[in-house]
C-alpha cells in the first residue's frame, strides 16, 4: 500500500511540474530600457 502511494504521489508530482512548466513558457517579458538622465531609449 505504501509504494501505490509512493507511485501516485510521483505521478501527482510530475504531472504538476510539467503544467507550471508548459504556464511559465506562456508569458514573455515585454518593455524598453530607458537612460536614467534623459528617460530616451537605450542604445547600446
Amino acid at each position: 500500500m505504501i509504494k501505490f502511494s509512493y507511485y501516485v504521489a510521483l505521478i501527482i508530482s510530475m504531472v504538476t511540474i510539467q503544467v507550471s512548466r508548459t504556464a511559465a513558457q506562456q508569458f514573455g517579458v515585454k518593455g524598453k530600457v530607458l537612460d536614467i538622465e534623459t528617460y530616451k531609449p537605450f542604445r547600446g
